[in-house]
């Protein structure tokens, strides 16, 4: 089991809650909000007023290692990030976007433009949908070349804090008052269909 507390990154077993490995991931008065995301044998996570990380784990028989393997000064707050392919999405502390590659910790772009506070995020095909805090969902395709933004538009005016479902064809929004159900479909261009279908 995969926990971030305050100070630490760490593993788990999972029956005892016994430490297998961890490692200090320092933040802003133990402002560790996000959720770590996994890839392979690496773990993402970033830390408010801290920095952005990818550690490394390797198992030899029973013991577990974890160490550094990047590090970049972007700074995370509360919105957790997805992963597509071998790139990683993330909505910083300054309200931008960046994605970064995971096993590298290059950074291949980052926004100009400021999202809101807080963003929820869900990866579909090659696709991310977005909620941030201000009723806006965007609809961004995933791509470690550039930001592209396909689509957005204000659905409500009352703050959407809580993280968006993404199903077939609709999209769930926790408003700070009702819980709205809306209807969408992808323009057939941004669907990544398998060769020969």
């Amino acid at each position: 089991m995969l926990v971030q507390t305050r100070n630490v990154l760490a593993g788990a077993r999972l029956k005892t809650g016994s430490t297998l490995w961890s490692h200090n991931v320092p933040a802003f008065r133990g402002m560790n909000i996000l959720t770590p995301t996994i890839h392979q044998n690496l773990v993402f996570t970033s830390s408010y007023d801290g920095a952005t990380f990818g550690f490394e784990l390797n198992k030899a028989g029973d013991s577990w290692a974890v160490k550094e393997k990047w590090k970049d000064p972007a700074q995370g707050y509360m919105s957790s990030s997805i992963i597509i392919s071998d790139h990683v999405y993330l909505h910083l502390r300054n309200r931008r976007m960046t994605c970064f590659n995971i096993k590298t910790g290059k950074r291949k772009w980052i926004t100009s433009k400021r999202f809101g506070e807080y963003m929820s995020m869900v990866a579909q095909d090659n696709l991310i949908v977005a909620l941030n805090d201000r009723g806006v969902p965007l609809l961004i395709k995933a791509s470690p070349k550039e930001f592209e933004l396909l689509d957005s538009r204000k659905i409500s005016d009352d703050s959407t804090w809580a993280h968006l479902v993404v199903t077939t064809n609709q999209i769930w929004v926790r408003e700070l008052h009702t819980l709205t159900v809306f209807k969408w479909e992808l323009p057939v261009d941004t669907i990544s269909l398998p060769p020969d279908s």
